[in-house]
């Protein structure tokens, strides 16, 4: 097949990863490319691929950058250490490209590939971790980039753009998926902030409640003056009797429900009780909060 390869920086023609492809029978167009020039770079670079129609594009660190910066068509690309952070204006590249890097690379950091992979949407085995310097020039570098070029060059141009299509569709039901979920957290975080302070308006309700019961309360209070108190707020009164840590009380209570609840709010009722000693002295009145609606009870 017909490769173009681009060298990279103070690099030239003719180097060992061209001149590898060349002794596996390939055809390599390499140009060369001015090292203080990136535009004219670019421009002897497309012209060579407009005249040619490579098969696939090679292009090594800062022709790595030149490669990405070219019209190449559906022509796939095999990246060396691309130097795209440094040169050019390219921040992704096509479906079906193939990068190879070293981790150890001194040059260009392997994160920069890593990068790169994730701006263009590409699966994780479109990078090719190989090597232990910049150069990939030992020769397990050199037979995997010999391998991702004839991959590469197996490629109907129809299946790059079903790679294309499909990663776009997966790209959009990725979105699609985090809105989904994003707008599921706003929604709980927003019920979760509407119920905090509804519920915190129903206990100052009920607070409100208890604290006058303690002021309007005298020693000298009887459970009909108990029941007269419940019945004036408008909570129905209950006569009857507890037993607890405390010991046996005669109690006056009564629920009232405070709140019915919605498509947010939940319900709350209110508990007010009255304890007395068995011999019908007051003792104190003690309330609590229930999170539903008043228990049904048969009145005495």
């Amino acid at each position: 097949m017909t490769i173009l390869f681009l060298h990279g920086w103070h690099s030239t023609p003719g180097g060992i990863k061209p001149t590898y492809l060349k002794d596996h029978g390939h055809e390599v167009l390499n140009p060369a490319l001015p090292d203080d020039d990136f535009e004219t770079a670019v421009r002897t670079a497309q012209a060579e691929f407009d005249r040619h129609h490579p098969d696939v594009v090679v292009g090594s660190s800062r022709g790595g950058a030149v490669a990405m910066n070219i019209q190449t068509g559906s022509t796939p690309l095999v990246l060396l250490c691309p130097a795209w952070k440094h040169w050019g204006t390219a921040r992704a590249v096509k479906p079906g490209t193939a990068i190879l890097h070293a981790r150890a690379d001194e040059t260009v950091p392997f994160s920069d590939s890593v990068e790169l992979l994730r701006n263009s949407g590409l699966p994780s085995e479109s990078l090719i971790e190989v090597g232990t310097e910049h150069r990939l020039a030992d020769p397990e570098s050199l037979a995997k980039m010999a391998e991702a070029v004839e991959w590469a060059g197996s490629i109907p141009v129809s299946d790059t753009r079903l790679i294309s299509t499909t990663n776009r569709r997966s790209s959009w039901l990725k979105a699609v998926l985090i809105t989904l979920v994003v707008a599921y957290l706003v929604v709980q975080l927003t019920v979760s902030g509407i119920r905090f302070v509804h519920d915190r308006q129903v206990e100052g309700q009920a607070k409100q409640w208890f604290t006058q019961a303690q002021e309007d309360a005298k020693p000298t209070w009887s459970e009909d003056d108990a029941v007269r108190w419940l019945k004036e707020h408008g909570i129905p009164p209950y006569r009857g009797e507890q037993s607890g840590s405390g010991g046996r009380h005669l109690i006056v209570d009564g629920y009232e429900q405070i709140e019915e609840g919605g498509l947010v709010t939940r319900p709350a009722s209110v508990h007010m009780t009255f304890l007395l000693d068995l011999d019908h002295k007051f003792e104190r009145v003690e309330y609590d909060l229930w999170p539903f609606e008043p228990p049904g009870r048969k009145r005495r």
